[in-house]
């Protein structure tokens, strides 16, 4: 592929951005503005201009943003390969997120700090369970240390290590708290297994501590990008600094104006700060936006100008003209509720298809009556962040199948799955089993059943692609048996099963074991984000946060309140207040064509009655882009059932 091609369809600023090849890059990438377009094209260049692919590190913050990278980098790499070759994995650029990042190098030089290369991961909601379990053994109430909360002190304890033992921290967490840290990492310990906090607070404990093995990676990847830099935390942050001081080779691309996650850790002032850290600094602003019409971004821009903390920038489409912004203001929720339902109606009336129709609102708790309405009337919807595919227990039960094959250490995976199916091996006796206490020659021959199960497991890992691996794990454990038990539920849960298949298919063109070790990576690091199947027919429910990166034709942001939207733990902090403009910003800017605004006057949420004013936001949009719609629109509610939504 020439350059010619490599620049094909790119704006002037795009295209220097692609051009800009040594050096630091600051690429400040308005939303809708084709951020993900000029990092692949400034791949293709880079390879076009002799470096070699495997050399280019490419963060992300979604694994969806990564597939996607991954995707469009090698259809474009096609046509780069030297001398005609088709790339392979070994000519490919890495991409992936911060995680995965963590992964990699851990896999590859954990040993450095004791850690085996082939350790499991703990997901977030396994973490959480983990901490319930101690808290449980301690006796400790539930309402007084929320599991939850717990595992959020944990994780910033792990993230602050130099406050783990300071004299504030043992004023600030009771010691029932620090009692559980330590036996939390204590279990993580012997089960060989990091959660998510550990694979980048090791991974940059590594690249601190053993200056050889971050030598190693200056001269693997000279070139640098990390997508979505405003949302970077300090040890992400420090970690790309790390690896970009050995060339100085770094591209960053973000956007204040986006930066939504400062409750996780996440700190915007990292972009603000990119100039003085690299002082020689090419700085270059996307504004042309290709997603939404002109009347969706000038009330975008007007929103978001009521900031202080940000970079001037202002996003122009060609897109001109479109609807103008719908606001209707109804009586309490269910209104609500009802009132989009029957906007849905008529716009799939006019030939709108469900999946390009998103309802967003700031708290999952705000999704009951909407997901009510749309029960009652039959129509299809997916919720985002809801019960997740890999969170279901008989995924969960296949999933520490396979960790218990990779990793023989684990024995939070073991004590999942030692009596699933029921094979007689209680707490009791994994207890005498796991403490070398004798065995009676029943419970010896039970123990005995369930190891020659883990060796044939062990084996097929390390010989067999992973959908076959799957299959020895069902077959062995007459796992297929356990769930089909005649009832409606077991066909449900068998279902759950094959699409796990399906699933593992994709990754059998991986030698075994990596196969295996790849799928359980990435199942363990997806986002909310990750699992939004923009094809399916159905409409999509989903926080604001969860819609971050994506787009829609037709979007409702519900719920704009004071005290719901902004949130009423933020709506009297000057930065809080401003994030959750920005977390407006981000609404607004999902939509391609259509927007809907609305907000209930009372509102039962948490089990509590509100009576709330108009969200400030909607009165920071221009009136000249606004139509205020009335709760009931012409088309009545028994119009509305049992239509078919094609």
């Amino acid at each position: 592929m020439s350059q010619t091609n490599i620049l094909n369809d790119l704006n002037p600023a795009q295209q220097k951005a692609v051009l800009t090849k040594d050096g630091a890059l600051l690429v400040i990438a308005g939303a809708g503005s084709g951020k993900t377009k000029v990092l692949v094209h400034r791949i293709a260049r880079l390879i076009e201009t002799g470096v070699r692919p495997e050399n280019i590190l490419a963060v992300t913050f979604t694994n969806k943003a990564a597939r996607e990278m991954k995707e469009r980098a090698i259809q474009l790499l096609t046509g780069n390969a030297r001398s005609g070759e088709t790339p392979t994995p070994k000519t490919t650029p890495w991409i992936g997120t911060f995680h995965a990042l963590g992964v990699y190098i851990l896999r590859r030089h954990g040993s450095h700090l004791g850690i085996p290369g082939n350790f499991t991961i703990l997901d977030e909601d396994e973490a959480r369970a983990l901490v319930k379990r101690l808290l449980k053994e301690r006796s400790a109430d539930p309402k007084q240390f929320p599991p939850a909360r717990i595992r959020q002190m944990i994780s910033h304890m792990k993230n602050n290590p130099a406050t783990k033992h300071d004299e504030e921290e043992e004023h600030t967490y009771p010691e029932i708290i620090r009692d559980v840290f330590r036996a939390y990492e204590e279990e993580l310990e012997r089960a060989h297994t990091l959660d998510f906090d550990d694979l980048l607070v090791r991974t940059l404990r590594l690249l601190s501590e053993y200056p050889d093995v971050l030598a190693a990676y200056h001269r693997t990847w000279p070139y640098i990008m990390v997508d979505e830099y405003q949302d970077t935390n300090h040890i992400q942050y420090t970690i790309t600094k790390l690896l970009s001081k050995g060339s100085g080779n770094i591209m960053v691309v973000g956007d204040i104006d986006q930066a939504i996650y400062s409750w996780r850790g996440a700190n915007f002032r990292n972009i603000l700060a990119f100039e003085k850290d690299w002082p020689k600094t090419t700085v270059i602003t996307l504004e042309q936006n290709y997603r939404s019409t002109s009347i969706i971004l000038e009330a975008a821009n007007t929103l978001i100008k009521n900031n202080n903390e940000r970079r001037e920038k202002n996003l122009w489409t060609a897109n001109e003209g479109g609807d103008r912004i719908r606001i209707t203001v109804t009586d309490d929720e269910r209104q609500e509720a009802r009132y989009v339902l029957r906007t849905i109606h008529a716009l799939t009336q006019k030939h709108t298809r469900l999946n390009d129709i998103a309802i967003l609102y700031r708290t999952n708790a705000q999704s009951r009556a909407i997901e009510e309405e749309l029960i009652k009337h039959a129509v299809p919807y997916r919720l985002v962040g809801g019960t997740r595919f890999y969170e279901r227990k008989e995924i969960r039960d296949m999933l520490a199948y396979m960790r218990i094959a990779q990793n023989p250490e684990d024995v939070i995976s073991m004590d999942r799955i030692r009596n699933v199916p029921a094979r007689g091996i209680g707490k009791v006796l994994a207890e005498k089993y796991k403490n070398n206490i004798p065995l009676t020659p029943k419970e010896q021959k039970k123990i005995s059943i369930f190891e020659n199960i883990r060796r044939i497991l062990e084996e097929a890992r390390a010989k067999k692609p992973v959908s076959e691996f799957l299959q020895t794990i069902i077959r062995h454990t007459a796992y297929e048996s356990f769930l089909r038990d005649g009832t409606a539920e077991g066909e449900d849960r068998w279902a759950n099963i094959l699409e796990l298949f399906t699933v593992t298919k994709e990754y059998d063109s991986v030698p075994a074991p990596r196969g295996t070790e790849q799928f359980l990576e990435e199942a363990s690091l997806l986002a909310d984000a990750d699992t939004v199947d923009e094809t399916t027919g159905a409409v999509h429910l989903m926080t604001v946060h969860a819609a971050k990166g994506l787009e829609f034709n037709t979007v409702f942001v519900v719920g704009l309140e004071e005290g719901v939207f902004p949130h009423s733990l933020s709506a009297f902090s000057g930065d809080e207040l401003e994030e959750e403009r920005r977390l407006c910003y981000v609404a607004l800017t999902r939509a391609k064509s259509q927007l809907f605004l609305t907000m209930a006057r009372t509102r039962m949420l948490y089990g509590e009655k509100t009576w709330n004013e108009p969200s400030r936001f909607l009165a920071e949009i221009p009136e000249h882009l606004i139509t205020e719609t009335p709760s009931k629109p012409a088309i009545q509610e028994e119009d509305i059932i049992g239509y078919d939504i094609g």
